[in-house]
């Protein structure tokens, strides 16, 4: 007891359940935030090999409504993020899974740049001039692609590589080349 007469035994004996309860629904907060807002990458030995052959880049994706859904390299930016979309999102992830290693090959509109500290430059597009939500972001070259400090927003670009990953309406590409599209 202190001089104020408070004795913490006696407060932790009638209010003990009550603050335990608070300690793990805080606890059960923070569990359920950090994984949402920080999720963990696998590491570098759980990632996925690359398929052996061409038949295993042409996945199948049963989708809920039981439509079988085959992602293509023809298959535009807005047409792969419009089918991730249209399923359950517990099944996001699966269908966009089942686009990694696909090559692709687009004409598309420059948003925005900057280099990085890897001497590579981190690039982001979208496939109208208008900010839709959809994106396509890659990283390529700085001494390969001296050309892109010229590029202003909007402008148009060629775009090829293939599909790393899916995530919240943008498309990562790996392997990427940027190209200028020649004027007529």
């Amino acid at each position: 007891m202190d001089q104020n007469g408070f004795s913490f035994r006696q407060y932790w004996k009638e209010h003990h359940l009550a603050i335990l309860a608070v300690v793990f629904a805080a606890i059960g907060a923070l569990y359920a935030f950090l994984p949402y807002h920080f999720p963990l990458k696998p590491a570098a030995s759980e990632k996925t090999a690359k398929p052996e052959n061409k038949e295993e880049t042409n996945k199948t994706v049963n989708v809920s409504n039981n439509q079988n859904v085959t992602p293509s390299p023809k298959d535009t930016a807005n047409k792969i993020i419009a089918e991730i979309e249209a399923v359950p999102p517990l099944q996001r992830e699966d269908m966009a899974k089942a686009y990694v290693g696909i090559p692709v090959d687009w004409d598309m509109y420059f948003v925005y740049g900057t280099p990085d500290d890897k001497n590579k430059f981190r690039l982001m597009f979208s496939p109208t001039t208008r900010r839709t939500g959809i994106y396509v972001k890659c990283s390529v070259s700085k001494e390969s692609n001296a050309h892109l400090l010229r590029i202003t927003e909007n402008t148009k670009l060629h775009v090829h590589g293939t599909i790393a990953s899916i995530e919240s309406g943008s498309i990562y590409l790996k392997d990427a080349k940027v190209s200028q599209i020649a004027t007529q």
